[in-house]
């Protein structure tokens, strides 16, 4: 079977027959397209469905000048493509289980490259069926792509790629992987200081760096030059950060360190004025906007410390020297880690983040537990590593309910309510805690 060969191939197992890893891709895919054709996010179906239309009567060229259209070029000619496909099955309005399903099939498929990948790490465990099926079906990745319609699998998977590129000392596909996600959500970037501090530690450094540098600029000039060429730079960059260029509220639906910190009353209300502005002094007059950046740079100034400490001890020349497969599985680990706390450091700690910034954490603490083996002899194992994937897991599938319920019966006593908003927030902050705990433990294994 075609399908079976090329997975066999990403996962690099050589066609084994011990685990049916096509079944899981297929199962996954078959679940997803079952969930695509019954709605979404209104909010964002909608304006997915505008910045279609105009798409398609003037063209990628002119979109940002004949719509609002704020995510970046890679994303909206994605978004051009599933409404060509649109059309060319017969689709009139923007509107519908046909529709829903064609512009949720690009994040559906990103799914499944983002199990591959995660199959991949898992390579080393006896049984790495476990770590594939575990985001094949995990909760939160279904509910983004399938019901929610957004591009947070895509962007993942370039970033996951860009990860798993630098742990293979591909420096080169790591710049244009990392460039392809960030053109299709900036939120990609937050892998980036990992990915360069992976390039750098390479014995030859220099060589690997530049590759990288190319890579990444290489995808970038092709994405952005074209508007650059037209003019319209300046309008496109603008647009890109439109999101948090402006006071808005402390958090959008992000239950993390801003929610628990105002007892909810920062948070993002519908159709509301801006009670609580993150241009607000909060402390010694300095405002919260700022508290929040300064913390997200400590934040990953630590977290890249404990890696770097954590993957020098893990190889006593080079962290990215050969190696058992025991060291490679560890560097994997630490580096899948490390990742996850970057992208939850992106949520917890600035301003006017979203609910759905978590979720590139939940990813990569599945290659953290694969690599910490997630199953031995037919059993998952229960490490740190699962247990913070499962929890993760959990409050971050939770957090998008509490923000945008799939249901009706679910407001009024779950969706937006605040009690149980902290007590999710207070998930996240234990899962931080513990993340960076166990990175710690591994600076000294």
């Amino acid at each position: 079977m075609a399908v079976r060969r090329v997975i066999d191939q990403i996962i690099d197992r050589g066609g084994s027959e011990t685990c049916p890893y096509w079944i899981v891709a297929l199962a996954g895919l078959t679940l997803r397209l079952i969930i695509a054709p019954w709605g979404g996010h209104p909010g964002d179906l909608a304006s997915l469905a505008n910045w279609a239309a105009e798409l398609d009567a003037h063209g990628l060229s002119a979109v940002y000048m004949t719509s609002d259209a704020n995510y970046p070029p890679l994303a909206l000619a994605i978004l051009a493509i599933s409404r060509w496909g649109y059309g060319a099955m017969g689709g009139g309005d923007l509107a519908g289980p046909l529709w829903w399903m064609m512009l949720k099939l690009p994040p559906i498929l990103a799914d499944m490259g983002i199990a591959l990948l995660i199959g991949r790490l898992a390579q080393r465990c006896r049984e790495p069926f476990w770590p594939m099926a575990s985001m094949a079906l995990n909760p939160a990745l279904i509910y983004l792509s399938a019901w929610w319609g957004q591009y947070e699998s895509l962007y993942m998977l370039g970033a996951l790629a860009s990860l798993v590129a630098a742990i293979e000392h591909r420096s080169w596909w790591a710049g244009i992987a990392l460039a392809l996600g960030m053109m299709v959500k900036l939120q990609a970037v937050a892998i980036a200081p990992l990915v360069i501090l992976l390039v750098l530690a390479s014995p030859q450094r220099i060589v690997p760096l530049l590759q990288f540098g190319l890579g990444l600029a290489l995808q970038l000039v092709l994405s952005l030059g074209p508007f650059v060429w037209l003019g319209q730079g300046e309008l496109v960059a603008r647009r890109l950060v439109a999101v948090i260029a402006g006071p808005n509220w402390l958090t959008i639906n992000a239950l993390n360190v801003w929610y628990l910190a105002t007892g909810s009353a920062g948070n993002w209300a519908y159709n509301a004025p801006v009670a609580w502005p993150d241009t607000t002094p909060v402390a010694a007059g300095i405002p919260a906007r700022m508290i929040g950046t300064v913390m997200l740079a400590v934040w990953v100034i630590g977290v890249l410390a404990l890696a770097w400490r954590a993957l020098s001890q893990a190889s006593s020349s080079s962290f990215l020297s050969e190696g058992g497969d025991d060291k490679k599985s560890q560097r994997d680990e630490i580096a899948c880690l490390a990742g996850a706390l970057l992208y939850l450091g992106m949520f917890l700690w600035p301003t006017q983040a979203h609910e759905r910034y978590a979720f590139g954490a939940v990813v990569l603490l599945a290659g953290a537990a694969a690599a910490d083996e997630i199953c031995v002899e037919g059993h998952v194992r229960l490490s740190h590593s699962v247990l913070l994937y499962m929890l993760m897991t959990v409050a971050c599938m939770l957090n998008l309910i509490w923000a945008a319920p799939f249901a009706v019966w679910l407001e009024g006593w779950f969706a937006g309510e605040s009690i149980i908003g902290m007590g999710i927030a207070s998930a996240f902050v234990v899962a931080a805690a513990w993340g960076c705990y166990r990175l710690y433990q591994l600076t000294s294994s």
